[in-house]
């Protein structure tokens, strides 16, 4: 089973029927485009959710998973369909004085609906000018800015939620589908951390190449130094550290790591910091204690020359190493 419905969501909802065998054509290709190969999001881009039960036991989402996945195609099903473009609308509204109109903020475009046997796809399109309107052709050779599209996959347990914005209208996760994230920072931040630290999110042989080392240590300057992550940020931040165009995302990255933490998140400061905490042995009667052990190296405050360490003391710490060699000097 594969249909595709679609809606002009304006002030009204108009549902486009009679959609010819060009049009379908152009649509998979659109599809295809924003949401990868096999249509589940492409792998730093997508934001997990989970149906939001608690709010509402018979939940449109859970209704499509438990009676029409596998199932023929039934005016009951259509009637369904139909009834999530009027969500959006409705979404898509404010009242204001008494008057109900659309949001200003939310720009009105069209809502394809993609039903195949185990799988549902919401995809909105703002107003894109590389699309043709008549026959969904992409007319521009450099492609659909990214910016300008939402999307939601449903396939019966998690939904992958696609918005390139930094953050996800609230609108199109709670007011359309009622939905709830299914990761929140802390765990964000956590998985991040200790995909970098192991090395594990980098591909083999760019870690074995000669900017190994380089993307390696600008990677880790990157969750110091940002307060958001965004998978795209990182990459770009990199690339202009080590002064290289000829590397793709693809080619640094391993999509099946990046594809397990969500795209766009607030990056857990304290997480970060406890992550890099050190208990360095430095002798039999020396222990060094490091809240942030990538911190203090990179400020210079712990310095290696040879066998020896040399440690930065604070100027507020002064008094209580005077102590200890007026005890013991």
């Amino acid at each position: 089973m594969e249909l595709i419905y679609i809606y002009n969501i304006t002030d009204s909802v108009l549902k486009q029927t009679n959609i010819n065998e060009e049009q379908k054509s152009n649509i998979s290709k659109i599809f295809s485009k924003l949401l990868g190969s096999n249509e589940l999001g492409i792998p730093g881009e997508v934001r997990r959710f989970i149906v939001n039960s608690d709010k509402d036991s018979n939940h449109k989402l859970l209704r499509i998973k438990n009676d029409f996945f596998n199932k023929d195609v039934s005016e009951k099903l259509t009637l369904l369909l139909d009834s999530f473009a009027d969500d959006l609308l409705k979404a898509e509204l404010v009242e204001s004085d008494g008057t109900i109109r659309r949001n200003k903020r939310i720009t009105q475009g069209m809502l394809l609906i993609k039903m195949l046997s185990e799988k549902i796809i919401f995809l909105k399109l703002e107003e894109i000018p590389s699309i043709d309107k008549d026959t969904f052709e992409i007319t521009d050779s450099f492609g659909i800015d990214r910016k300008y599209y939402k999307a939601a996959i449903y396939c019966g347990e998690e939904i992958n939620v696609i918005d390139k914005n930094k953050n996800v209208a609230n609108y199109w996760v709670d007011s359309f589908l009622n939905i709830k994230q299914l990761r929140n920072d802390a765990i964000n931040t956590c998985d991040l951390v200790s995909a970098i630290k192991d090395k594990r999110i980098f591909k083999k042989d760019i870690l074995e190449s000669e900017l190994g080392k380089d993307i390696y240590k600008y990677a880790q300057e990157y969750i110091f130094a940002e307060t958001r992550f965004d998978s795209d940020d990182m990459y770009n931040i990199i690339m202009n550290k080590i002064d290289s165009d000829e590397l793709s995302k693809d080619d640094i990255f391993i999509s099946s790591e990046l594809s397990k933490i969500d795209s766009d998140f607030i990056i857990d400061k304290k997480i970060v910091s406890h992550s890099y905490k050190k208990r360095l042995q430095v002798n039999d009667n020396i222990i060094l204690d490091s809240k942030d052990i990538y911190t203090a190296v990179k400020a210079q405050h712990i310095v290696k020359e040879g066998a020896y360490l040399k440690v930065r003391i604070g100027s507020n710490h002064e008094s209580e190493i005077a102590e200890i060699f007026e005890l013991f000097g």
